[in-house]
Order: structure tokens, then C-alpha cells, then sequence
């Protein structure tokens, strides 16, 4: 075993990426003392095997994330690797091989691939008086300048020399790396960088989470180095440098190629169906296309792309090569030569017809005009529209149609925890919904002797729409909701500890042709599910055994239903394996898939 720490700092919440990172530094010829993950902030608990994580309740940044971890280690070396990075199985061996021939070397790096043919990075150069990572985007094999410094990236520093502070903290993050290779060299330390590829580089998959202030700092922190360390960088060319990048952005046509998911509802902690469909289709989209997310905005946190409140959008909507939401007021084409999609997953005149009854008021009844109105205009003029199910493509009948369901973030799987006899309601209690009979329901089976509590999630949606629970005063004993909507990174693990997920309807049109996108947080948390016939989320309960099927407003059947999955533990194992079996065919990058296509086509063709 080497005396090398790994750190590892991750402020998304972990998942597959930070994975595939920590098996490929596990997977070392030579193996490492210890590998700590500095959990940044992220938006959920980063739960990991085989490494030590450290939780920091807010993002401390890259600079002093990295001296929070380093601080928790002892070893002579220390390798700090990003995130999105996979090491070769012979990158540490090579690596501290330097360290222990040349002992005055402070920090070494090999050449870092973003793909199998293209070079991602060789270290910094400086020789223009900027600050560049040497072969970005060239092909590998390309010949290269020797390296001026080390990028942090993926490199080996040999504590003697860097000390107890690996970077100011002040820089936050960028071109931090480019300041303590100037300090090293400048205390008489050298920084190797191999001829030789031995790193993956995902690419930049932290970046767009600060957004506009990521621009900030990797502006500000250029200049900076440059007055702090003489010769290191020329104030000069670095103003030159941004001259000429603002007059590359002005030049710039609209057609920006970045696409631009629009969503009328909130994103953030707290989100409700719309803006969870948003968010998630922003994110895929993210790792095939410059994105950015258009929403209100409440205590966003950080996102692998740009998200910007509503009010802020009009130029970034123009300028978008094309425009993905809801059929909501506002959201239309923006210029000529701009493509849009049009979601129509929610079937919103079907719901209106409920909420609004037989005899809906003048004002009421101008509301259903407006949204069919804008329906149209989707079908007329959307190039693209989008359904959640086989049966809504009845609703629209359009041979431009792509079918994308709700999806299941895999990443936030998570071991099974002890069930309690707990029975959920996800979401919100619209007038097509039916929370009276699973009320009744739960209220039966205590008085049958099972004792078991019914849970509603939220009183108030995420905009504050009060009229999404209308049952305070149904309220009490067994029957319970939690006054403010459930943030949406702990909604699982209510899920977990629950042994039914309960989502009901009335028998109207709505239901035929809704999907209940709650259905895919029950996927998620292998949740056995109690739902009523008709519709995709009955059907698919059914046909796959994710749970019981019951007709509509039976407490009958809903008592019956909530005894077995209580009382028949194999039925209710069952459940849960089938459960787990489909998730995989849920997952966000498979459903999007068929949009994901089509935007890479009009790219191509663009």
C-alpha cells in the first residue's frame, strides 16, 4: 500500500459519475491509504462504499473544499482528482514513481484524454502572458510544449511542499491550480507532466453549477494571479484576451445552438410535477448540448446547467437554437429559424373540465378557451410535440409526436431500510384525485385492529396553490400531512420507509390520459403501489405486479388492498422485486432518448 490519500470533492450528490471515479482509484496497481470524498454541499447526502466521506453542509468551493479534506489527511502524498475524472489502472504508479526519483518535484500530472482520439489537457501554459491548458480539443498524439504548471484536475502533490493550504480560499474556484503552481515554483519546487495519456476526463460536469458566477470567478481569478505573482500572466494580454472574446460573443448569430427548457412552475428545493419534468429533462439534455433551464427559481442550489428566473430569460429565449416546454402563456417561438417543442404531457383541458365543473364561471370558462387556444398553436406550429403515453397520442393525433414518460434518477437508489406500516400519498389532492376514500380506507383497517398511518406529503405546492389539499379537516389520529411540500432531494426516503404508496383517482376522462408522475417515485423507492383501474399508472401496476389495481371510490377494495400488502409479506416482497426489476427501463437518459435524437439531428443538420 502507497502513502497517497485520494481526494475526491463532489457537490451533486454523488451518483453514477462519482462512482465510475472512486472504482477507478480503487482499482489502482498500486493501491492508496485512503480515498476522502468531500461532500460539497450537495443537494442530497452523498452515501458511497469504499471511501471516506465528509459532509459540508454548504459548497465551501473547490479551493477550500480542497483544504477542508486535505486537512483530514496524513499521508506523504496526496492526489486530487476531479469528480468526472477515470484514472488508468497505472496512473498512480506512474505518477508517484516521479515523486520518489525527483525530490524536488511538487506535483505531477500525466496528459489527461476527453475522448479516445482527443486530448482534454497537458498541464498550463502561460508563454502568451493567459493562462491555457496545454492540447485542449487537439488530437492525441498531437506534439505538445512542455508544461509550465499542473492542473488540479487529476494530479499527485507531495505534501512537503504545498504545506496545510493547498489553495486560497479566496479564489473559490478556477485557476486556483494556476496560483499554487506559481507559489511551488517560486519556493523552488518543480511540476512534472508526463508525455503520456493516462486520464479521462469527462468534461467540466461541475462547471455550469455556479452558473453566471462561474464566469465571475474565472474572470476575476485570472487577473488576480497575474497581480499577484510577477511574470505569471500579463494584465495586458489578459485584457486583450477578453476584448477579443466579447467581440467574438457580439459577432455571435442567434442561433446560439443551446437549448432552453421553459417551464411555467418553480424548480428548486421544493418542486411539484412540472418543474420535476423540467428539471430532469434539462439535465439530460445537458450532457449532449449547451443548456439552460428557464423557470421561477426558489432556492435552486446548484445544477449541472444554467437555470435563470423567468424574468431574466427574454434575450436567452431568443437566442436559443430551440425551445422545449408546456403549451403555457408566454412560451412560443422567439425568431425565425428557431425550432420548438411543445410538452403536452400534462392533458390540461381534461383537468379543467374537473376542477371546473359542469356550469364553470365567464372567467373560468375564458381560462379553458386561452389553454385551448394555446394547444392549438402547439399543434399547429410545434416541430416537435411531446406525450407521456401511448393514450394521449389520441388526444393530439400527430404524426410529430415522440412519446417521453416520467422517469426514474437512478442515482438516488439507496439500500432498503426498515418499512414501517406507513402508507403514502405523494403528491397533491386535485378535485380528480380521490385522498377521501384512501382516508376512509386507512381509517377501516385501524378499526379491523392493523394499526397503520395514512401520510399525505404537503399541504401547500411549491407556488404556494393552497387549493392542492383541501383535507385539514379530515386531519387527525391516523390520518396525517405535513404542513410545507417535502423538498424534493428527501422525497424518497419518506418512500422507503413506507410499505404502500397510494395514488387514487375519480373516474373522469383525466384519468384515461394522465401518467401520475408520482408512480415513478414509488419506481424509485420500490414502494408497492395501490392504484385505481384505468389509466398508465394502473396499467402498468398490473401488468408488471408493482402492486394491487383497485376500481374507483371501492374503500372495499382499498381496505382489502392495504391488508394484503401489510399482512402478506412474500405478495409484498414480490411487489417490490418486480419493482425493482422495471426501474432500469425508467431511467431519465432512457425515456429521453427519442428527444434527445431529434435535437442531435436538427444540430447535425443546423
Amino acid at each position: 500500500m502507497s502513502d497517497v490519500a485520494f481526494i475526491v470533492l463532489d457537490a451533486t450528490g454523488g451518483g453514477a459519475m462519482l462512482r465510475a471515479c472512486i472504482d477507478s482509484i480503487r482499482g489502482q496497481s498500486v493501491a492508496p491509504a485512503e480515498i476522502v470524498v468531500l461532500d460539497n454541499g450537495s443537494p442530497r447526502p452523498i452515501a458511497l462504499d469504499g471511501a471516506r466521506v465528509i459532509r459540508s453542509e454548504t459548497n465551501l468551493g473547490f479551493a477550500a473544499g480542497v483544504n477542508e479534506a486535505w486537512r483530514q489527511t496524513e499521508s506523504e502524498f496526496v492526489a486530487l482528482v476531479n469528480n468526472d475524472v477515470t484514472l488508468d489502472r497505472d496512473w498512480l504508479a506512474l505518477v508517484l514513481q516521479v515523486m520518489h526519483i525527483d525530490r524536488k518535484a511538487a506535483a505531477v500530472q500525466t496528459i489527461i484524454r476527453r475522448d479516445a482520439q482527443t486530448i482534454d489537457g497537458a498541464g498550463i501554459d502561460i508563454s502568451d502572458g493567459t493562462y491555457r491548458q496545454i492540447g485542449h480539443g487537439m488530437p492525441i498524439g498531437t506534439p505538445l510544449p512542455p508544461a509550465w504548471g499542473v492542473s488540479a484536475t487529476a494530479a499527485l502533490y507531495r505534501r512537503a511542499a504545498v504545506g496545510e493550504r493547498v489553495f486560497d480560499p479566496s479564489f473559490f474556484a478556477y485557476y486556483e491550480d494556476v496560483d499554487l503552481s506559481a507559489r511551488l515554483h517560486e519556493e523552488g519546487w518543480t511540476t512534472v507532466v508526463l508525455p503520456i495519456v493516462k486520464a479521462t476526463h469527462l468534461g467540466s460536469h461541475s462547471a455550469p453549477l455556479l452558473g453566471w458566477r462561474g464566469r465571475y470567478l474565472r474572470t476575476r481569478n485570472r487577473y488576480r494571479v497575474a497581480r499577484r505573482h510577477r511574470g505569471i500572466g500579463s494584465i495586458p494580454a489578459l485584457l486583450w484576451e477578453d476584448a477579443r472574446r466579447l467581440a467574438r460573443s457580439a459577432r455571435r448569430p442567434p442561433a446560439s445552438g443551446q437549448i432552453v427548457v421553459v417551464t411555467p412552475d418553480v424548480v428548486g428545493r421544493r418542486m411539484a410535477g412540472p418543474g420535476i419534468r423540467a428539471w430532469n429533462l434539462a439535465r439530460e439534455l445537458a450532457r449532449h448540448f449547451p443548456t439552460a433551464l428557464v423557470a421561477s427559481v426558489e432556492d435552486c442550489g446548484e445544477a449541472p446547467f444554467d437555470v435563470v428566473h423567468r424574468k431574466d430569460a427574454r434575450e436567452l429565449l431568443r437566442r436559443a437554437s430551440v425551445l422545449i416546454g408546456q403549451p403555457a402563456r408566454g412560451f412560443h417561438r422567439m425568431r425565425r429559424g428557431q425550432r420548438i417543442v411543445y410538452d403536452l404531457f400534462d392533458p390540461v383541458l381534461l383537468e379543467l373540465e374537473v376542477l371546473y365543473g359542469p356550469r364553470p364561471s365567464p372567467r373560468q370558462r375564458a381560462h379553458v378557451s386561452a389553454e385551448r387556444w394555446r394547444i392549438g398553436r402547439a399543434l399547429r406550429e410545434g416541430d416537435l410535440l411531446i406525450c407521456a403515453t401511448s393514450a394521449q397520442r389520441e388526444l393530439y393525433r400527430s404524426d410529430r409526436m415522440i412519446e417521453v414518460p416520467f422517469g426514474v434518477d437512478l442515482d438516488e437508489v439507496a439500500p432498503p431500510v426498515p418499512r414501517e406500516n406507513l402508507v403514502l400519498w405523494g403528491g397533491g389532492t386535485w378535485e380528480w384525485l380521490d385522498p377521501r376514500t384512501a382516508i376512509d380506507a386507512v381509517l377501516r383497517v385501524n378499526d379491523d385492529g392493523l394499526p397503520c398511518r395514512l401520510l399525505f406529503l404537503g399541504r401547500r405546492r411549491p407556488h404556494g396553490d393552497l387549493a392542492a389539499l383541501r383535507i385539514d379537516a379530515l386531519l387527525g389520529g391516523p390520518i396525517e400531512a405535513n404542513d410545507a411540500w417535502v423538498p424534493y432531494a428527501e422525497r424518497l426516503s419518506w418512500l422507503r420507509r413506507a410499505k404502500i404508496a397510494m395514488m387514487l383517482h375519480r373516474s373522469t376522462a383525466e384519468a384515461r390520459y394522465s401518467i401520475r408522475t408520482r408512480l415513478f417515485d414509488a419506481i424509485a423507492a420500490a414502494t408497492p403501489v395501490i392504484a385505481t383501474e384505468e389509466g398508465f399508472a394502473a396499467e402498468l401496476v398490473a401488468k408488471e405486479g408493482l402492486g394491487i389495481v383497485v376500481p374507483p371510490s371501492d374503500v372495499n377494495a382499498v381496505v382489502k388492498a392495504v391488508h394484503r400488502l401489510l399482512e402478506d409479506d412474500a405478495f409484498h416482497a414480490q411487489c417490490v422485486s418486480n419493482l425493482e426489476r422495471i426501474r432500469p427501463r425508467f431511467a431519465w437518459p432512457e425515456v429521453v432518448r427519442p428527444l434527445i435524437e431529434t435535437v442531435s439531428r436538427w444540430q447535425t443538420q443546423s
